[in-house]
């Protein structure tokens, strides 16, 4: 089994996940109400030996898929310019593109559309 997190809290992040949950995976979100920080949220995962992909969106706006994303692993970020936002559409097709693959296994990336 794979674990996908994927940083959103509130109504989004609840919108988000039924259209995530098919197959054998698990897809959660971090939640503000349970831990301090996100380093702390991504220890546990990173340090607890399972498969998983953690993934860091931008702000989140609606819009269709456009599949004209950015992502990349954390410290490649200061290499592109980003607007630090994604469609939902894009992220929810960039999260089930994950969970089939190895891209990012065992790591911490990004996603956001292109400045």
């Amino acid at each position: 089994m794979k674990i996908i997190v994927f940083g959103a809290t509130g109504g989004i992040g609840k919108l988000l996940l039924p259209l995530l949950s098919t197959g054998d995976h698990q897809v959660t979100r971090f939640s503000r109400n349970r831990f301090k920080d996100h380093l702390g949220q991504e220890k546990l995962i990173t340090e607890s030996g399972l498969d998983f992909t953690i993934i860091r969106p931008g702000n989140f706006f609606d819009g269709p898929l456009t599949n004209q994303y950015l992502h990349g692993r954390t410290e490649d970020i200061p290499k592109y310019k980003l607007a630090y936002k994604i469609s939902k559409a894009d992220l929810v097709d960039f999260i089930l593109k994950q969970i089939n693959s190895n891209q990012y296994n065992r790591e911490v990336t990004w996603i956001s559309n292109a400045k």
